[in-house]
């Protein structure tokens, strides 16, 4: 985050005659983050900023940069456990999941356990259920998405060589919750797509008949439009 953005949050909170610890109190977080955000040592999370910009009346769109964009990706700070309800409405479910024991990386069933608000890079995506997030269960994809932090999925943009994907495989044995291993798309054949593990650089091909779907994560430019 620029010192520009966290000179506007403390203009904002000053003048609203609020002290840190009270921001921090609205916010949900510490005071220690409150005063890291505005001496832009830290970024929050994409939710976080959100709420923030809304409590503050702070327009997103002009204090989130090309840089600030940057940044963000740099730092991927925890995302919010409890995600903002204000502003726009609440059209992204997100979905429980756990750790799973086998080789996969999670288990995402059809529990809805919070809303949070679209991102607006994805506020004109379209169709029931196209976009959803989750938070992760594991670190298969650290360090690039930390464990326990939210990612976005739209499923109405097909993946793209390098983009990380979220791929679905049968489980016979629990039909009710589905499994899903986290990886980078690398190519995609006919009859096959080809990963890669990014904690440790392995390949693997999966044909067509190993996966039942291919969901795209979306990165800092999309959320952000």
């Amino acid at each position: 985050m620029t010192s520009s953005l966290g000179t506007l949050i403390k203009e904002r909170r000053q003048g609203r005659a609020w002290s840190q610890q009270a921001l921090a109190d609205k916010m949900e977080v510490s005071r220690v983050a409150i005063g890291q955000w505005e001496k832009g040592e830290t970024m929050p999370a994409l939710e976080r900023l959100l709420k923030l910009c809304d409590l503050l009346e702070i327009n997103f769109e002009e204090v989130v940069s090309t840089k600030d964009r940057a940044l963000a990706r740099d730092h991927r700070l925890t995302a919010d456990a409890n995600p903002s309800s204000v502003g726009t409405p609440n059209t992204i479910p997100v979905f429980l999941t756990v750790y799973a024991s086998d080789e996969a990386d999670y288990l995402k069933g059809s529990t809805v356990i919070s809303t949070v608000r679209r991102p607006p890079g994805l506020a004109d995506v379209s169709g029931d259920g196209a976009v959803y997030a989750v938070y992760l269960p594991s670190s298969a994809l650290s360090p690039r998405f930390k464990e326990g932090e939210m990612i976005f999925l739209n499923k109405n943009r097909p993946p793209s060589p390098g983009d990380m994907v979220s791929v679905e495989l049968p489980n016979p044995a629990e039909p009710e919750k589905d499994r899903w291993i986290l990886r980078r798309l690398l190519e995609r054949k006919q009859g096959k797509i080809i990963l890669e593990k990014i904690n440790s650089g392995e390949k693997e091909t999966l044909q067509n008949q190993e996966f039942l779907s291919v969901h795209r994560i979306a990165d800092w430019p999309e959320l952000l439009g």
